[in-house]
């Protein structure tokens, strides 16, 4: 079946608007009295590399009243994720969230084709999922990306404690999320775009689109394979070799023309010198905390940026 995606442009002096309007459209579709858990990806503090504020404060502004009880949980770098959570004004510990998942009791899931068993979260277990995450590709390999709604299905698998080739944990996260959730969402926070490398790094510089969207499931593989290979052909990426042509998501609300972008290691355009600066910063044995040549940030949202992440 085709996707639902929903889409907004967003505009800078009401930067949580299109957010908001998109998580509203998203949740009057949930099971009620479920509750919500919120998973926020954030790999970086760079655009396009981190769901953001205003992104995390639409969201939040559009839960009902009686969307409880209300979880949220970061994904990738926990420092980052703080900064997002603390500047979107909503009241989440990031560290003392994961500190009580190490000791939360988990169900135990065979799931065919793994050596081991998942392990999730008794916790989340029949709870509404909605997943913010930024709209970036990750590189899996030397010039094999995953698309953004296929990588959170894949770090979900390893949330559970799977280990695999990053397209058997497409799958298995797939699986598992219909196993696990009364419903699961995703909010694509398109303010820019961005490839980010196997650990989340960045490896080019950002390109703004300026643009949130949002799908009711993402629950399947194939949904998510569609919602990326759309998500491609608006970036102008040639199809991944081998892939098979694919359906459009069934698309509602507004869009403007998006910029053509590249995928490094897909092409042989030359990268800008600020984007290998920060790919030289990021390759240091330590991650910083901050870069500290971080190229200036492009596009109509650079002043929420600043304000918002510092």
């Amino acid at each position: 079946m085709r996707p639902l995606v929903h889409v907004r442009v967003a505009q800078a002096e009401l930067p949580a608007s299109a957010a908001h309007d998109c998580s509203a459209w998203i949740l009057e579709r949930l099971p009620a009295r479920r509750g919500v858990t919120l998973f926020a990806s954030s790999h970086a503090p760079l655009p396009g590399a981190t769901v953001t504020p205003w992104v995390l404060r639409g969201i939040e502004a559009a839960l009902p009243a009686l969307a409880l009880p209300r979880r949220c949980l970061a994904v990738g770098d926990l420092d980052c994720a703080q900064r997002a959570f603390d500047g979107a004004g909503v009241p989440a510990s990031v560290f003392a969230a994961h500190a009580e998942l190490r000791s939360t009791p988990r169900l135990r899931i065979s799931v065919p084709g793994s050596p081991r068993d998942a392990a999730i979260p008794r916790g989340w277990i029949g709870s509404n999922l909605v997943w913010a995450a930024p709209l970036a590709h990750h590189r899996e390999g030397a010039v094999d990306y995953l698309g953004p709604a296929s990588s959170c299905l894949a770090e979900f698998a390893r949330l559970c404690r799977l280990e695999g080739s990053p397209r058997q944990l497409v799958g298995w996260g797939a699986r598992l999320m219909r196993e696990a959730f009364a419903s699961a969402s995703l909010v694509l926070d398109a303010t820019w775009w961005a490839p980010l490398g196997g650990e989340g790094q960045p490896v080019d510089s950002a390109i703004p689109l300026e643009h949130c969207l949002a799908s009711p499931s993402i629950s399947s593989p194939e949904a998510a394979e569609i919602l990326d290979a759309w998500i491609g052909q608006l970036l102008g990426h040639p199809p991944r070799r081998g892939a098979r042509a694919q359906p459009t998501p069934r698309v509602m609300g507004e869009r403007k023309a998006w910029p053509r972008t590249s995928l490094p290691g897909r092409s042989r355009r030359t990268r800008a010198l600020a984007a290998r600066a920060v790919e030289a910063v990021w390759s240091r044995g330590r991650r910083p905390a901050r870069p500290a040549l971080a190229p200036p940030t492009p596009g109509n949202f650079a002043r929420v940026w600043v304000k918002e992440m510092r």
